[in-house]
């Protein structure tokens, strides 16, 4: 069978949606390596994977450490990232080299590691993919590729790729991959009438036991009240205007509203949280609660995978 290398970055939104996929290739007999620092080593090795224990800078949520907002900062962080885990995972795996990759957007460190190495590889993506006219539809969100903070990190990029010998430049690394398995459902996926589908295959979020995370009858709410969470995922969810509108909008509706606000929101900046809404850091990857009748539940969410096999799961 085969040695199996993962790849992505240390944040809840990258490493939770693969796990199930991992625990099913150490089902059907592969060997598992996957680099994560020691804040995800016990998920990981829950599922039969062995975690390489690496040491990583990207923002722990747990700290109160938060990513910045978009732009050069977040390429320079994942760019950082990808430089140090390098360093960190290719001489581990000097003397028991993996046969495939499987890597997300975020695991560069991987990505480069297969360009190295000529291992096969293929990406699982957690959220949506770009589509045909991807770039010429956010040109405005890319724009600081042109500025001369985004030359100067260009130039940084292509130089760490010549360097550990990938043969790319930066734009090319970061393209559109071999192949992908989309981690979310066709539904989900704008302009899917655009997707390359010899490319990209969605199958959906991948669901596996997910008991020990808890279930939305932990929070207490009433059976008999139609359920709506809603979530921005853990990155970039201090939006207290957001929040405070939810409440407004959904208070005396008939709903219970489970707002799932992340660990950077000051609950207490929200002012008075009426009886029929529950906030909480995290609502996600919970199971769903049990129910005598049919009842309706939806999820505005961040379109990840991990709330995908959430919204699925609760209405199985």
């Amino acid at each position: 069978m085969s040695h199996v290398l993962m790849s992505t970055c240390a944040a809840h939104g990258h490493v939770h949606p693969n796990l199930s996929v991992m625990s099913e290739l150490v089902a059907r007999g592969h060997r598992v390596t996957y680099p994560v620092p020691d804040r995800f080593a016990a998920a990981v090795a829950a599922t039969g994977a062995t975690p390489l224990l690496i040491h990583t800078d990207l923002p722990d949520p747990a700290k109160g450490e938060q990513r910045p907002e978009g732009g050069i900062e977040v390429m320079r962080l994942l760019s950082d990232e990808a430089r140090g885990a390098y360093a960190q995972v290719s001489p581990a795996l000097e003397h028991d080299r993996p046969d495939v990759l499987c890597y997300d957007g975020s695991g560069w460190a991987g990505h480069a590691y297969s360009r190295v190495h000529d291992l096969p590889r293929v990406e699982l993506a957690p959220h949506m993919i770009a589509w045909d006219t991807f770039e010429e539809d956010f040109a405005e969100a890319y724009a600081f590729y042109g500025t001369p903070e985004g030359l100067a990190w260009q130039s940084e990029m292509d130089g760490w790729l010549a360097e550990v010998g990938v043969g790319l430049g930066n734009r090319e690394f970061l393209g559109a991959p071999d192949r992908s398995v989309v981690l979310i459902p066709e539904a989900m996926q704008p302009n899917l009438d655009r997707v390359d589908r010899a490319r990209y295959t969605f199958v959906g979020p991948v669901i596996g036991d997910r008991s020990h995370q808890g279930s939305f009858a932990d929070l207490g709410t009433p059976p008999d009240r139609p359920l709506l969470l809603v979530s921005l995922g853990s990155a970039f969810s201090d939006r207290p205007g957001f929040w405070r509108d939810c409440i407004t909008a959904m208070h005396g509706t008939g709903w219970t509203t489970v707002l799932a606000v992340g660990p950077y929101t000051d609950v207490a900046g929200l002012g008075d949280i009426p009886n029929d809404v529950v906030v909480r850091e995290r609502g996600s990857r919970c199971r769903r609660r049990p129910t005598s009748s049919p009842t309706a539940r939806a999820w505005p969410a961040a379109g990840g995978a991990s709330a995908a096999a959430d919204v699925i799961e609760s209405l199985q």
